[in-house]
């Protein structure tokens, strides 16, 4: 009996307030009688004032009010409600209307039990806008996107995709995308938890055949550390190819306006060698001069070899051909660049040396080609450093594996890093306008020795294994040529023998 005593007090006098409801009692001029403490905190002060006041800031009742007609049918009422928190600001509640009925059947208050569920309600707004504004970007995209569950079916697709595929939305709904519209290790890369799968260029088919090129990006979509699916997005390379096939066109073009004037300036250079040699022969003969005549002799034999050097290498760089790769050592390239010149430059008093941090794991070049490159560049770095006045003149040729800065871009089975090879010198330096123009077309510091296309032949060789030449130098302190060789970019081995 105590027991119930307590409990009945405690329903009576604590739970009222206790409770995470705003709880308020209204009479039939409905004026608040008495609230709780949750209602206060939600509500603000009600002592004195009507419900329409307390809830919302009115001055008369409210024109669709359920306290009024639970007051003439006594139902049970839920129904939510907009009104204004203590602060003045927007409050969403749900509101549960009881009656308190006497024994004559009047009802002479009603309970209002009132649900906070502003932040709930916010929530579902952003959500929506959120669902709204993405699913806007995903329909005015100009890139295809798939979606896909768990199990690589198509749950989205957008009208980009439908035209640039020819598919439509719902025959491609419920089932896997058709064979070839993603890479073939998409599926075992979500697998091992990669974040991105990007293949810069690649074939999909087209509905009805065909295919068409595009650029790839796949990403996993989660729920905190749970998978739900992926985002698949292609980029249309139909008009990038279009346009880099004309602009290569172009280049071309502007190649063989520059080249025509190059082979005419070289030509009249060498022409004038060869005409001033035969003045000298001509003239030594007149004058039976035997001097005159090794003289005349001598400079056109200078110039014919000039002729000659300069049609070699000048047919080096024009020759268009995939370069014949392997896997090699590259450090071993590094070391034979240098041993051919060791020992003239030693001789010349310029030391030359290579430098190895880490062992270099064998890398898909062309061993002639790559050696035509670093021979091209460690000459230039010893005549550059000959020119110098410096107490130790040196060439040091540098090889070593550094970090690829785009890993996601790494196909699965290629290590994300980069072979670098760098030749530095310590002689002459460049002046800033000079280095922009190394790597022209023809352009050389060296004189009537120069053909000026040494370095043209280099970056050509570079790029042709998907490398990039960057170059600093300073007049006075030297020169660094840094060839940058992602693995990712290296030619494909047909055949991967031992390395060399």
């Amino acid at each position: 009996m105590a027991s119930q005593t307590i409990l009945e007090t405690f329903l009576r006098d604590r739970l009222f307030d206790l409770v995470p409801s705003a709880i308020a009692v209204i009479d039939r001029t409905f004026s608040v009688v008495h609230a709780n403490q949750t209602f206060q905190d939600l509500f603000g002060e009600w002592r004195g004032r009507h419900c329409f006041e307390v809830y919302k800031g009115l001055k008369r009742r409210c024109a669709r009010c359920r306290a009024a007609r639970t007051f003439i049918d006594g139902k049970l009422r839920t129904h939510a409600e907009v009104g204004l928190d203590c602060q003045g600001r927007v409050a969403h509640y749900v509101v549960h209307v009881a009656a308190v009925t006497q024994e004559d059947g009047s009802i002479p208050f009603l309970v209002e039990m009132s649900t906070d569920i502003t932040r709930q309600s916010q929530l579902g707004e952003a959500l929506s806008r959120a669902n709204v504004l993405n699913r806007a970007l995903v329909e005015a995209s100009g890139d295809a996107i798939l979606a896909l569950d768990t199990k690589g079916r198509v749950t989205l697709c957008n009208p980009a995709a439908e035209t640039l595929f020819g598919w439509t939305s719902a025959e491609l709904a419920g089932r896997p995308p058709p064979a070839g519209l993603l890479p073939p290790d998409y599926a075992e890369s979500l697998r091992r938890g990669n974040p991105m799968r990007v293949v810069p260029d690649m074939q999909v088919p087209r509905k009805g055949g065909g295919s068409v090129q595009v650029g790839f990006c796949g990403v996993p979509l989660s729920e905190g550390d749970r998978l739900i699916g992926s985002a698949a997005f292609f980029h249309d390379l139909t008009e990038v190819k279009q346009l880099e096939h004309e602009k290569l066109t172009a280049e071309r073009l502007a190649a063989v306006g520059q080249t025509v004037a190059g082979l005419a300036h070289g030509v009249k250079n060498i022409m004038t060698g060869l005409e001033g040699g035969l003045y000298l022969m001509r003239s030594g003969l007149d004058r039976a001069n035997d001097q005159r005549v090794r003289e005349g002799f001598d400079m056109l034999g200078r110039n014919i070899g000039r002729v000659s050097s300069f049609v070699r290498t000048l047919l080096d760089f024009s020759r268009g051909r995939t370069p014949a790769v392997r896997l090699v050592n590259p450090v071993a390239m590094g070391e034979d660049a240098v041993a051919l010149f060791r020992d003239a430059a030693s001789r010349a008093g310029v030391s030359v040396r290579v430098e190895a941090e880490n062992a270099v794991p064998p890398a898909a070049f062309d061993p002639e080609e790559m050696h035509t490159s670093l021979s091209n560049l460690v000459t230039n770095a010893i005549d550059a450093c000959r020119s110098s006045e410096q107490a130790d003149r040196q060439v040091v040729v540098s090889v070593r594996e550094e970090p690829d800065p785009y890993p996601f871009r790494v196909p699965p089975a290629v290590p994300p890093t980069m072979v670098v090879f760098e030749v530095r010198d310590n002689g002459v330096g460049m002046e800033y306008e000079v280095q922009q123009k190394v790597f022209s077309n023809f352009f050389t510091t060296k004189g009537e020795t120069g053909t000026g296309l040494g370095l043209l032949l280099t970056r050509k060789i570079v790029q042709e294994h998907g490398g990039t030449v960057a170059i600093e130098s300073k007049p006075g302190s030297g020169t660094a040529i840094r060839l940058v060789f992602p693995r990712r970019r290296l030619p494909r081995v047909r055949d991967e023998g031992q390395a060399s």
